[in-house]
Order: C-alpha cells, then structure tokens, then sequence
C-alpha cells in the first residue's frame, strides 16, 4: 500500500460538488496529492460544478486540469521519484 500513497489521486465522476469534492478532501487530509480532471467531473448546475473546482483548488490545493494534459507516466515517474527522497506528497 505504501507504494501506492505516493502516487497523485486522479479524480473523475458526479457530482463535482459532492463525491469528487468529499473524495479530494479525505485525500487531502490523508496527504495525498490530488488533482482534478476538470473536463471529466460535473454537477448539476454549472454553479455548483465552479464553485466545486475552485474550492478544491483553493483549499485543498488540487492540480485542476483537463485531462488531456495529463501525462501518467510523467506523474509515476515524478512521484515515484519523490518516494524515494522521502518527500511529501501534498504540496509539489
């Protein structure tokens, strides 16, 4: 499993304001690195689905990003690179 902890949660699915954002959070506070494919989440307003985005990227310091910019093998290269330095994962 500890292998595993170092590795960025990638987050997609309904409801941005609600299991995605509660899913971040518990990330978060387990100090995992967590980024949203922005493109990938959705709420029923759009309302709902910005302010979702904007909290976790404000609070709960979240990449939030498209997700063709996501790069996989750059982020287990870059955190598999981390895990062996010991650094945290949280705040790259």
């Amino acid at each position: 499993m500890g292998q595993w902890l170092s590795l960025p949660m990638i987050l997609a699915g309904m409801a941005t304001d609600v299991c995605v954002l509660f899913t971040a959070a518990d990330a978060y506070m387990r100090d995992l690195r967590v980024i949203v494919a922005r493109d990938c989440v959705t709420a029923v307003t759009p309302a709902a689905h910005l302010a979702a985005l904007a909290q976790m990227r404000t609070v709960l310091k979240a990449e939030v990003t498209p997700s063709r910019s996501l790069d996989l093998g750059r982020l287990k290269r870059r955190s598999a690179r981390r895990a062996r330095l010991g650094r945290p994962s949280r705040h790259e």
